[in-house]
């Protein structure tokens, strides 16, 4: 065992329990809505690894901590952006960059992504699968999927 999965497993052991999020969002009343004016949505309905949230960026400002199943949304203006996607160190998790041009009187969808853990196994040897990132989601497919999965987390 490394260092570094010996170190996961210590951090992990030393989570109180209420960490822990409900996998049925069903039952949990969101805070909030998002603006009306809101035209950038950033859904994590799974994303590896499951314990950790992860934290969206755009031009290098921090907008909004995502746990499983959290949705949350932004208004953008017109032109080229930055999103980023960060994870904690204990997360083993790369982080991931992506540049968007926004267009005016358009809705977008970003799906983050990530995963995480053993791939396949040959004699001795393990690959390990790893990364994250973004996918643009249809407009048409968004508000079905955040209905269908998500809670929606105010941007800061």
């Amino acid at each position: 065992m490394t260092i570094r999965a010996i170190a996961l497993l210590v951090a992990l052991a030393a989570l109180p329990a209420t960490t822990a999020r409900s996998q049925d969002k069903a039952h949990t009343a969101p805070a909030s809505q998002p603006a009306a004016d809101a035209n950038v949505f950033l859904i994590r309905a799974y994303a590896e690894p499951t314990l950790f949230p992860a934290t969206v960026k755009i031009d290098g400002r921090a907008v909004a901590s995502l746990s499983q199943r959290d949705f949350t949304a932004v208004k953008l203006e017109a032109g080229a952006h930055r999103l980023k996607l960060g994870w904690p160190l204990l997360a083993t998790q790369s982080n991931a960059e992506v540049s968007i041009l926004i267009e005016p009187e358009k809705t977008y969808y970003f799906l983050v992504l990530g995963q995480a853990g053993p791939g396949r196994a040959e004699t001795d040897i393990t690959y390990i699968r790893s990364g994250s990132g973004f996918a643009a989601l249809p407009a048409y497919h968004g508000p079905a999927m955040i209905e269908a999965c998500c809670v929606f987390k105010p941007p800061r």
